[in-house]
């Protein structure tokens, strides 16, 4: 029983460092709720359009790796770019102000 919970241990620390490994640079957008009549519902369009901005972000990495395109050291700036661009469309056609 005891090593059953240490490898259930190891396995649930381990997800939680991978998704904290994957989290495209830490971006915190700061949304302006002056004049949005949907402010309530800012946590979830954040939520689901950070998941979808991650989605897309990597599905064009992955693309432009099958396809040879060579990214070289700026990589990581390129897909931070295309998540941050991703999240600020998304939000903008939920009706949500992002301050960059």
């Amino acid at each position: 029983m005891t090593k059953m919970v240490s490898v259930v241990f190891a396995v649930m620390a381990t997800a939680l460092i991978a998704t904290g490994c994957i989290h495209f640079g830490g971006y915190r957008p700061v949304i302006d709720t002056y004049r949005d009549p949907n402010a309530f519902r800012v946590p979830q369009d954040e939520r689901e359009c950070r998941e979808l901005a991650e989605r897309s972000a990597s599905k064009k990495t992955k693309a432009a790796s099958r396809a040879r395109v060579v990214l070289g050291d700026d990589e990581d700036q390129v897909v931070d770019s295309r998540f941050k661009r991703a999240f600020i469309d998304c939000m903008a056609e939920r009706g949500h102000d992002v301050v960059e």
